[in-house]
């Protein structure tokens, strides 16, 4: 793989030390392309498109299924994770009276605010240093949990989840387990068809490049029933152009969740995102990631600043690291680094440098440069 060149096509990255792939990751000239296409063809041509929507959303459908090896008909988008937590959310309430629900203190918010919402309890996993033992984590799990909510790949400091372990945990104790993937799609291979999990939901301007304002949602065939849905729309029945007002006919499938229209010019830059993850194939770059990621490791620990993220075991690792400055606020340093043209980010205390595959080798040094000038 020439990465080299492979980087020309990421503009974004061009002109800066751009090291904030965790918040929005940069987009491939051809996603940046297509989202422009579908923008100026809306604008020229409004409802006379109305079949090139359709076949959108059965193409963005199948895309999202491929990626994440399940059937079409249990995958489909909504605005963002906050969203599909709350939809999850609502339907386990009415499956059960049991309202605790295991996760980590380390959390996005968007995984949990939805739970506390609905009237759960949070039966906080304390880790220590930010640092989660996977293994205490899973022997907290009992019968007594509504559900177990995890993110495959913790935002702050990058660790990674065993997420076949928990699952398997999570059957045993008869648990319905939800992922936040956000921090993984488009990084790392999942197989949701073989996690046998209850739900999956994942934001697509991170690591998959996609832009904002799309979120997948996964709910498992085996588990849903459109009925528990929270609410419908004029989208959610079988025959949606009939335009009735009787009492509804819904899909059996979970797009009845899509409710109305789309963001049609979301959808066509997340299918041109899928299809660029598959011509560079998420092995190699998942591998890219881990090989980058370990030189800027080795990078930040020789300047005086700290790693607080886990970096022992190999399939713990992602492009995230997690660290502070001996002496240096880390507001300070955001500030001193944006004025030599790099970026990262500061999450709580933390500074957080997220690096991707089109990212190089003299993106770290000029990080560890400016570290050691500090």
């Amino acid at each position: 793989m020439n990465w080299k060149e492979l980087r020309k096509e990421f503009p974004l990255v061009n002109d800066k030390v751009y090291l904030m792939n965790a918040s929005i990751s940069a987009q491939h000239q051809s996603v940046i392309n297509q989202g422009v296409k579908w923008l100026e063809n809306i604008a020229l041509k409004g409802a006379l498109l109305e079949e090139d929507f359709f076949n959108l959303v059965v193409e963005s459908h199948d895309a999202l299924a491929q990626l994440l090896k399940v059937p079409r008909e249990s995958v489909t988008f909504s605005p963002n994770t906050g969203h599909n937590m709350g939809v999850i959310a609502h339907i386990l309430k009415n499956r059960s009276a049991k309202r605790k629900v295991l996760a980590t203190k380390t959390e996005f918010p968007s995984s949990l605010l939805p739970y506390l919402h609905q009237g759960y309890e949070i039966d906080e996993y304390s880790s220590e240093n930010g640092i989660i033992n996977y293994n205490e984590f899973m022997n907290q799990i009992n019968s007594d949990h509504a559900a177990v909510v995890l993110s495959h790949v913790q935002f702050q400091t990058g660790q990674k989840a065993p997420l076949k372990e928990i699952a398997k945990r999570c059957k045993e104790k008869e648990v319905p387990f939800i992922v936040n993937g956000t921090q993984s799609i488009g990084a790392f291979d999942l197989n949701l068809a073989e996690l046998d999990i209850f739900a999956y939901s994942a934001s697509c301007h991170k690591w998959l490049g996609a832009g904002l304002g799309c979120a997948a949602l996964y709910i498992n065939p085996k588990e849903f029933q459109v009925k528990e849905l929270p609410f419908i729309g004029w989208c959610s029945v079988k025959e949606p152009w009939q335009l009735l007002n009787d009492q509804p006919d819904l899909r059996e499938e979970v797009n009845a969740a899509q409710t109305g229209t789309l963001p049609f010019i979301q959808l066509s830059m997340v299918v041109m995102a899928i299809k660029q993850v598959q011509r560079v194939g998420i092995n190699n770059i998942s591998a890219r990631i881990i090989e980058l990621s370990n030189d800027l490791e080795e990078s930040i620990k020789n300047t005086n600043c700290t790693i607080l993220s886990s970096r022992d075991k190999e399939d713990e690792k992602t492009g995230i690291i997690n660290f502070i400055h001996n002496e240096v606020s880390s507001e300070t340093i955001i500030e001193k680094l944006r004025a030599k043209n790099i970026f990262i980010n500061q999450r709580r205390e933390n500074l957080r440098a997220s690096i991707h595959y089109y990212n190089n080798v003299e993106d770290i040094n000029l990080l560890k440069e400016a570290l050691l000038q500090l």
